[in-house]
């Protein structure tokens, strides 16, 4: 026995809830970038502003010095990267310190001294080749 309803059509009660569903994924993947990018631009700021108070805004512009913003989300970390003299650098923020990495090497500092540890590491490579 078979029951059919009147003025009911199944395919479009597919489609609908079909529909439905894939404007309910787009809602929640759109949601989803604003808020990493939020996140992604908070972390860059704020990366910014600790930069600025330790390291002058004319050394870095000189050391052409470039904040790159984290790449995947469960990696939320910032970090600003400059070449001197075929010397690649890298700087990252963590808890406490800063760290200078270079040719293989990485230098943990206190905020306070970053500026003066940069120099004297661009010292010795640019006196001492």
């Amino acid at each position: 026995m078979q029951i059919v309803l009147s003025g009911f059509n199944i395919d479009d009660t597919i489609n609908s809830h079909w529909q439905a569903s894939q404007l309910k994924i787009e809602t929640i993947q759109r949601d989803r970038e604003e808020a990493e990018s939020s996140a992604v631009n908070g972390l860059m700021l704020q990366f910014q502003r600790e930069l600025d108070t330790y390291l002058d805004s004319n050394i870095q512009k000189s050391l052409d010095l470039k904040v790159i913003p984290p790449t995947q989300i469960n990696a939320l970390s910032v970090y600003a990267v400059f070449k001197f003299s075929d010397n690649e650098f890298l700087l990252k923020r963590n808890t406490d310190n800063w760290e200078i990495c270079f040719n293989g090497s990485t230098l943990v500092c206190p905020p306070d001294l970053l500026q003066k540890t940069v120099l004297f590491e661009l010292g010795k490579i640019k006196h001492c080749k």
